[in-house]
């Protein structure tokens, strides 16, 4: 439910920035989606380092006490996990966007196409830095107690 209320929140912080402003062409996109693309990866970066020492570090005896309480341990694989997913899905939108033409969605909507993909970029990134955060959290206290 956690996560559900989490992507809400980046829906709706999306939803808000598209009701302030909408890029008016794709040079306007590439200025916008180049730099979130960029935060997106490196984020994903500190994830997969995370999950890394999480399953690696056999001889810490913090994370082998925290590995036999298996529901609090997957609850914090499962923030990675989710972190990590919405920072991929943030990242291939915004790419996208950057490579798909300015055209309209559908002739009825005056939504054009790079528009979509950067505010679902966008929203997937709002949802990964709470997620971050939170995950981050933990993970600096475990290390500080390791």
């Amino acid at each position: 439910m956690k996560f559900i209320v989490i992507y809400f929140i980046g829906v709706l912080f999306a939803y808000l920035a598209n009701s302030v402003y909408v890029p008016k062409d794709h040079g306007t996109i590439l200025a916008i989606a180049s730099p979130l693309a960029t935060v997106a990866a490196m984020l994903f970066g500190f994830i997969i380092a995370a999950q890394t020492f999480y399953s690696g570090a056999k001889s810490n005896t913090l994370l082998s006490n925290l590995k036999t309480q298996k529901v609090m341990f997957n609850n914090i694989l499962d923030e990675i996990k989710h972190t990590g997913f919405a920072l991929i899905a943030s990242c291939i939108s915004l790419i996208s966007s950057m490579f798909l033409p300015h055209k309209k969605l559908l002739d009825n909507f005056d939504i054009k196409i790079d528009v979509l993909l950067l505010n679902l970029g966008f929203s997937f990134l709002i949802s990964a830095l709470i997620l971050f955060a939170l995950s981050w959290r933990k993970f600096t206290i475990i290390i500080k107690n390791s």
